[in-house]
């Protein structure tokens, strides 16, 4: 089997991506000591943002909902990161995904593939190719082992 470099690079930077939003994850939400450095970063740069606002023109509801803004935006960033790290995971492969015609999936469909699989119970109409990949699915946040079954 050959493969390219391409690949290489596309399962590494997946494999990195996850990794680093894993770990943000993990220091965030199980330390006593605040935000991993990515959170924290975001925080801090949001609550700047709302501060400059504050100074400018008064409005102490606006330093309430800024809290609640970094709440939802690092957990939106958790969830695009974890949707790109694996979609790059899955694209290392162009037999990865293959369509209900037993196509391989294009770009956009391995998108649409990781997405529906991370957001809902299943993989949609798209299904990994071969025993690795669906090892690999199943371990997609998300996936269940009855939906395991159900598609395999």
């Amino acid at each position: 089997m050959f493969v390219s470099l391409m690949s290489i690079l596309l399962l590494v930077f997946g494999l990195l991506i996850l990794i680093v939003v894993s770990i943000d994850v993990l220091i965030t939400t199980l330390t006593v000591g605040g935000g991993s450095p990515l959170t924290s970063r975001i925080s801090a740069w949001l609550w700047r943002i709302a501060l400059q606002i504050h100074r400018w023109h008064s409005n102490h509801r606006l330093l309430l909902v800024t809290g609640w803004l970094i709440l939802v935006t690092v957990a939106v960033l958790w969830f695009a990161l974890t949707w790109v790290g694996w979609t790059l995971i899955f694209s290392a492969d162009q037999t990865a995904v293959v369509t209900p015609k037993k196509l391989p999936a294009t770009t956009l469909e391995r998108i649409y593939f990781v997405g529906y699989t991370i957001a809902t119970l299943g993989m949609g109409s798209y299904n990994p190719q071969g025993a690795i990949w669906e090892i690999t699915t199943s371990s997609i946040p998300g996936t269940t082992q009855e939906t395991r079954d159900s598609h395999g």
